[in-house]
């Protein structure tokens, strides 16, 4: 069983802000990039780095990704290390080349999201609510704890996303077939 081929789209990492109204009442795409000094864009590609390391701390959620994508829960069961090896590097591959956007929403009452929309599904949404809640706050523990909180969510709404390639692969082999 093979990882999906992704639906075109534009995948970069880039990170956008917006508003819950606009994003999920209204399905409008984002048009506002967050400025690169932001201390969450060095968060989200310092996090989108570690994770897509070979035999890192995330290795656990690379091997989660594998399952939605592949449809196997159990797929480190039935295969080789060897094809261990080659399925988490495939996924850390796609993660390099084509990694979710993310939106950082105001009026999420929630940590994150995903939309699942047509025009929508490429992106990952964290609230700005805990952005700024973890950008403001002084104290070192409560940082870390507030950084593992929006990596943890944006790990969260990746499954999300990888499902979604699932589900535009399952659509677009219907459409093929008939």
């Amino acid at each position: 069983m093979s990882i999906p081929i992704l639906p075109q789209s534009q995948f970069n990492g880039d990170i956008f802000v917006s508003n819950f109204h606009d994003v999920h009442n209204l399905c409008k795409l984002p048009s506002v990039r967050l400025d690169s000094s932001h201390p969450f864009h060095q968060l989200w590609h310092s996090h989108l780095q570690s994770l897509t390391q070979t035999g890192s701390l995330f290795e656990g959620v690379i091997d989660c990704l594998a399952a939605i994508l592949l449809g196997d829960p159990c797929w480190k069961e039935t295969t080789t290390p060897t094809a261990v090896s080659q399925t988490r590097s495939d996924i850390c591959t796609l993660l390099i080349r084509t990694p979710p956007n993310i939106i950082i929403l105001s009026s999420l009452d929630d940590y994150a999201c995903h939309i699942r929309h047509p025009t929508l599904w490429n992106f990952v949404c964290i609230s700005n609510f805990y952005v700024t809640l973890w950008m403001e706050t002084i104290k070192p523990r409560h940082k870390m704890g507030l950084a593992a909180l929006l990596i943890t969510s944006m790990d969260h709404e990746i499954a999300h996303w990888a499902q979604s390639i699932v589900r535009a692969a399952i659509l677009q082999s219907l459409h093929v077939d008939n």
